[in-house]
């Protein structure tokens, strides 16, 4: 819990066990153009109520999902580092799964992130959100003349 920035007192430790139990029942797809999953992603999981110890079996079925150049990881240090922002997580998810970023224009990120706010709010919250990008991972993120997002990875 404290790897997570979570406290550890009774609350957290019930919302860890809701988190695992929504991961248990519920399917997943997963596909990289090749291979396609569809199933459980928890096959089970093990708790040592005493000491509140966790474990987790992943789905033993998905792993050719996951052979080299299959998956995209993210440090847990970014992720805690962009806790808290909505937009910029998922514009973190989203380009990590790029290894060379192609520009996007503004509108286009709207539609696929779905925000209903208005394209003017939209393009406000996106550079806020691309300079925590920034800063969180030392990526180069900036907008061009043409509305368009450029993402460079370091």
């Amino acid at each position: 819990m404290k790897s997570i920035g979570r406290n550890t007192g009774k609350t957290d430790h019930e919302w860890l066990k809701s988190v695992f139990q929504r991961l248990r029942v519920n399917d997943v797809e997963i596909s990289d153009g090749k291979y396609t999953y569809a199933g459980s992603l928890i096959f089970e999981q093990y708790r040592d109520e005493e000491t509140g110890v966790n474990c987790l079996v992943l789905n033993p079925k998905i792993v050719v999902c996951f052979g080299k150049d299959r998956w995209t990881g993210f440090t847990k240090e970014i992720r805690l580092k962009l806790k808290g922002k909505s937009l910029t997580q998922w514009l973190h998810a989203f380009y990590s799964s790029h290894a060379k970023p192609l520009p996007i224009k503004i509108i286009t990120l709207k539609e696929l992130c779905g925000s209903t706010t208005t394209t003017k709010d939209f393009k406000q919250k996106i550079k806020k959100s691309l300079s925590e990008l920034a800063f969180a991972t030392n990526w180069s993120c900036e907008i061009d003349s043409t509305d368009k997002v450029i993402i460079k990875k370091n």
